[in-house]
């Protein structure tokens, strides 16, 4: 708490007071919603990686593709629970 004696008649000196003290306070919010913002991003892609994979003729690389795609969508939906 020493830096809020020192910086206290600066400008802005709460905010950097508040930002210093509550750094993995907010981080830890940060981070998981980042990954929910990535999991979100992710589906369109998905989706049309999935529509693409249903107009492929059967292959044993397509059924490797198809297992790829029950894997990322099992990664992304459970993800998006937790």
């Amino acid at each position: 708490m020493n830096h809020i004696a020192d910086n206290k008649h600066k400008p802005n000196a709460l905010l950097i007071s508040l930002t210093i003290d509550l750094k993995w306070p907010i981080l830890s919010a940060v981070i998981p919603r980042a990954l929910l913002i990535a999991l979100t991003l992710s589906q369109p892609f998905m989706i049309h990686r999935a529509v693409d994979f249903v107009a492929e003729p059967v292959t044993q690389a397509s059924k490797n593709a198809g297992y790829g795609l029950i894997g990322a969508y099992a990664i992304v939906f459970t993800g998006m629970a937790v």
